[in-house]
């Protein structure tokens, strides 16, 4: 029962972001939408949330394109490419990244603005 809750408040809060959630093949819900993202400070909007698998915490990184310029497609397409192939204990770690026809979304370790 507490699962099922816990589907159905995920849902909705992804229906309520606009965002509708990741895409299916992507292991991961988004729970909270944490910064909007608008040209002042970034392009990205960044949600928190979970594991399919293991409940673990993380973090979305989400450009809809529908309301990205065509630079801002391009720097995200290359931001994704390049935190897929980087690896660095200082750097966060990237546990997915999938583009398709309506955004990019990248998902990473959990982590927080200063």
């Amino acid at each position: 029962m507490l699962n099922a809750l816990y589907k159905s408040v995920v849902s909705t809060v992804g229906n309520v972001t606009g965002l509708g959630g990741l895409p299916s093949s992507m292991k991961f819900h988004i729970t909270k939408k944490v910064i909007d993202g608008g040209r002042r400070s970034s392009f990205w909007e960044v949600y928190e949330g979970t594991s399919k698998a293991d409940g673990s915490e993380v973090t979305a990184l989400v450009l809809l394109k529908k309301t990205a310029t065509y630079t801002e497609v391009l720097m995200a397409r290359n931001a994704m490419n390049r935190m897929r192939t980087l690896r660095h204990p200082c750097v966060l770690k990237v546990y997915d990244a999938v583009e398709n026809d309506t955004g990019i979304y990248v998902v990473v370790e959990r982590c927080s603005r200063l």
